[in-house]
């Protein structure tokens, strides 16, 4: 696989299951549901939400329009919520 092809797979991630055996034999299985609420339209070929202290809440999100791939990146603003909004 394409190392871009294997980035746009990992990006665009809806959920992601793990199956994890703690260190005494006990099996979990675990679901995480991907915080970019933009994953779940049509549009949207994924990337990536965060947090740092310098950068604050932040969202990197693609989305394909027609036959243009566009790219949007939001960074330090006022709260979790408010990425989408700005997007």
């Amino acid at each position: 696989m394409k190392q871009s092809s294997l980035f746009r797979q990992i990006v665009s991630c809806k959920y992601y299951t793990a199956t994890i055996i703690s260190k005494l034999g006990k099996v979990f299985t675990i679901t995480w549901e991907n915080t970019n609420k933009f994953l779940f339209r049509d549009d949207c070929t994924g990337i990536k939400t965060g947090i740092t202290p310098s950068a604050g809440p932040c969202l990197a999100t693609s989305f394909k329009v027609g036959k243009r791939s566009l790219i949007f990146i939001v960074l330090n603003v006022a709260n979790m919520e408010r990425r989408f909004l700005e997007t």
